[in-house]
Order: structure tokens, then sequence, then C-alpha cells
């Protein structure tokens, strides 16, 4: 079993069509995601996690990449095993 999945999202889809590209490639409904199938919510919102975020700006074309760890919500919820 994976402890992470990693999705590419184009970056021209728009509103509900991120989580219906994530459910698709994910295979399953996102957690909380109602609309979509997620019969759960742990969370009290969507269960969705940018740990790396990167894209060429728009105007000067450098890339940007910005990190962020992992909310204490997950790792509470999703422990590491071993």
């Amino acid at each position: 079993m994976r402890d992470r999945l990693s999705l590419r999202i184009p970056r021209h889809l728009r509103g509900s069509e991120y989580t219906d590209s994530l459910s698709t490639q994910a295979g399953h409904p996102i957690v909380g995601d109602q609309l979509y199938g997620s019969t759960v919510n742990p969370l009290g919102r969507l269960g969705l996690h940018a740990k790396l975020l990167g894209f060429d700006h728009p105007t000067t074309g450098k890339r940007m990449t910005f990190t962020a760890p992992l909310p204490k919500q997950f790792r509470e919820l999703f422990p590491r095993s071993g």
C-alpha cells in the first residue's frame, strides 16, 4: 500500500473540475467530498493537502516552488506504520 499519492493537475481546470480530476486519478473519492461519493469526513473538510506545489511564473517564466508540512489533522488520522 502506498503512503502517499502524487497527482498532476492541469492548470486550465476550474473549481470542482479539480476534485473530479483528483478522484479519477486516485481511483476513489476524496475524503470528505460527498459530491463525488465520499461517505466519511473525519477531517471536517476535504482531505486534500499540497506538500509541494510548483509552477512556472506566468510573467517571468521563473520556476516557483512552495512546500508545506502535513497538517496535524492528517498526521493524526494517517499515522505512518512501522
